[in-house]
């Protein structure tokens, strides 16, 4: 895995993606069914999974309603950090559609590789596009900042 997977990446891929799915069950505009869209997440819970920090600060976010938007929010923008768990999710999918797929998506093989993870998450290309260069931009300044640290 990249350099960031150390202690930013706390999150297991498998339940961040079921918090997610559950998480747009919240949003009226979705018309998500959450016995549905929270399935997953609720066989994980159930079947005792243990918890990390990631896991318990997206279902701390997803139970307090940081998930969805408030009323005084709708088309606004939400604010998204380049490692949040949604971010890292769209990211390393993108970065293993690119890794694996790229014969097959051939020639156009990057935008190819951006409608699939829009597919897979429900999510514009813009989206993936903007996330993907979050997390580049940000993991070149954190090898700015290791490469300018003095070594001990």
């Amino acid at each position: 895995m990249s350099e960031s997977d150390d202690k930013i990446h706390t999150t297991d891929y498998a339940f961040g993606q079921a918090v997610m799915r559950a998480g747009r069950s919240f949003v009226a505009a979705k018309g998500k069914e959450p016995a549905i869209e929270g399935a997953d997440l609720a066989a994980m819970l159930r079947g005792g999974m243990p918890l990390g920090p990631g896991e318990r600060e997206e279902l701390a976010q997803l139970v307090t309603g940081e998930w969805r938007r408030r009323a005084g929010e709708a088309g606004k923008a939400r604010k998204v950090h380049p490692e949040t768990p949604e971010v890292i999710a769209v990211d390393v999918a993108y970065q293993e559609a690119i890794a694996s797929n790229q014969e097959r998506f051939g020639r156009d093989y990057p935008e190819n590789a951006r409608q699939a993870v829009a597919d897979q998450f429900s999510i514009s290309k813009a989206t993936v596009k903007n996330y993907v260069e979050m997390r580049q931009e940000r993991q070149e300044a954190i090898r700015e900042v290791k490469a300018r640290a003095p070594i001990t």
